[in-house]
């Protein structure tokens, strides 16, 4: 029997009185290699409350992930920490619990999912209850920066009562930077603030102050798992995932057939806002290698496209909340940074707005009189998003005509070469193996200028009336100039004319 142990292999630490060794040693229990769970959990834990027995220090880096078949699962369900996701490095933060004496520290390398994670909420409420969190430091730029797509916090906690405040911290080229945050803006049961600091916790509370729960508005609910059965070969029924789901527009339709789609899922042919599920980080490092990420979600105003489960689903809002509003909103700068401080943690991994995280995000409580602006331009946001994607197509569709073995994807820089010059489209080109004749070349240059003096017309009106509603969300939510730099720190305008604006009336 190859099991481990800790009364049998350290006895006098786990039964220091003499009297409970002894009896330790007589019972049947001592004679076993791997005691009950219950009986063993119930010797540790009365001989810690009694003795304050236990080690000084549990630390290390436990086991992440481990496979684990159908009888340990079944185990593990009856153990202290009701982990419904079942990552035994969670658990093993149970087992701390148990070998520590009152005076003890623990000390462990642990996914940062602990922090965020929805379905860990009982992993977080049980540290709040038994520990004493001392710090949290994020690693995660120490995986990155070799490759690896994990994340990892180093946790550091105590038996102490008094839970005023906790440090946490963050790895920046291999620089250690601290914080000093009060213990209750950090540690909770719904999520670990570990990156709100005194920098941005006004700006947290002033968006949960001024908001409602998109929960408590509409109804949320994920799209359908018929992924395998999707195509872009046009079918019975238009079938859209998170891929093509842009701010204010879809990329592109793929399908399914009928019989893929049962009646149940009738309640998505209404009018309604598509999340992307999945979420990315964009744009240049803010600083070390950490990056932003930002939803991305658009209106089926027809209620015609059904949805896959990459794809959350925003609909029957409350009359006093328009459509187009909370679309505003969702898309702004400001709710992106409050989803990945707040609600992820500053994650730098793939992370899901899923059905747990969105109805929690925050919507700015207004007065529908207030909304209209925000209505009016996100209108001309649908419609301008609208004729760039259907100039962009033609344009594409003309370059196929001409070059058939040509292939653009969705993730192509062709598929944006409107943002590109003469020489960036010609190399780009050349990538696919294109090279033009001089007589395409002259045709070409002249068709390319066209459209993308077109095209950026088209792009400067979607770029600025989308800045006029960040610079709104910023005013309603009290920001000041300061706190706006956090959020955006390539926010241009001048903080006299932040302060003097005001929002247009309509």
């Amino acid at each position: 029997d190859l099991a481990f142990s800790w009364e049998k292999e350290f006895p006098k630490i786990i039964f220091p009185d003499k009297t409970k060794l002894e009896s330790y040693y007589d019972s049947d229990l001592g004679n076993k290699r791997m005691p009950t769970l219950k009986a063993y959990s119930k010797n540790i834990k009365d001989s810690i409350k009694e003795n304050k027995s236990g080690f000084d220090i549990v630390i290390g880096n436990p086991p992440w992930g481990a496979v684990l078949n159908k009888k340990e699962k079944a185990f593990l369900k009856k153990y202290k920490i009701n982990d419904r996701s079942l990552n035994t490095a969670y658990l093993f933060i149970g087992r701390a619990h148990d070998l520590l004496n009152n005076s003890g520290y623990l000390g462990y390398i642990i996914p940062k999912g602990l922090t965020y994670v929805p379905n860990l909420s009982n992993v977080r409420e049980f540290i709040k209850q038994n520990f004493n969190v001392l710090e949290i430091i994020d690693t995660s730029e120490s995986f990155h920066r070799s490759g690896v797509d994990l994340e990892a916090i180093i946790l550091i906690s105590n038996y102490s009562n008094e839970k005023k405040n906790v440090f946490t911290g963050f790895f920046d080229n291999n620089k250690l930077y601290k914080n000093k945050t009060d213990y209750s803006l950090v540690i909770r049961r719904d999520k670990y603030g570990i990156w709100i600091n005194n920098n941005n916790k006004n700006i947290i509370s002033k968006i949960q102050q001024k908001s409602i729960r998109l929960e408590n508005i509409c109804v949320s609910q994920r799209g359908i798992n018929i992924n395998k059965y999707v195509s872009e070969k046009k079918s019975s029924f238009v079938v859209i995932g998170g891929a093509p789901i842009f701010r204010y527009y879809i990329d592109h339709l793929t399908y399914a057939e009928q019989k893929y789609i049962s009646n149940d899922f009738s309640w998505q042919l209404k009018k309604k806002i598509i999340l992307q599920e999945i979420v990315g980080r964009v744009g240049k490092p803010l600083f070390g290698n950490y990056r932003k990420i930002v939803l991305n979600a658009t209106i089926d105003n027809e209620g015609t496209y059904y949805t896959l489960d990459t794809v959350v689903n925003l609909y029957d809002f409350k009359t006093d909340y328009s459509i187009e509003y909370v679309l505003a909103i969702l898309n702004s700068k400001l709710i992106s940074y409050y989803f990945h401080i707040y609600n992820c943690a500053f994650s730098q991994i793939t992370l899901h707005s899923g059905n747990e995280n969105a109805r929690s995000i925050p919507i700015l409580i207004l007065e529908e009189g207030l909304q209209k602006k925000f209505i009016k331009n996100v209108n001309t946001l649908l419609l301008n998003n609208e004729k760039l994607k259907n100039l962009k197509y033609d344009f594409i569709e003309l370059l196929l005509s001409d070059f058939q073995s040509l292939e653009v994807n969705i993730k192509s820089n062709l598929n944006q070469w409107y943002l590109l010059d003469w020489k960036e489209f010609v190399a780009e080109l050349k990538k696919k193996k294109i090279t033009m004749t001089d007589d395409q070349e002259i045709k070409w240059f002249k068709r390319f200028k066209q459209f993308k003096e077109e095209a950026l017309k088209i792009k400067e009106i979607i770029d600025t009336t989308d800045a006029e509603i960040d610079l709104m969300v910023y005013k309603l939510y009290e920001l000041t100039h300061d706190e706006v730099k956090i959020v955006d720190p390539e926010f241009a305008m001048s903080q006299k004319a932040y302060n003097e604006y005001k929002i247009p009336e309509e």
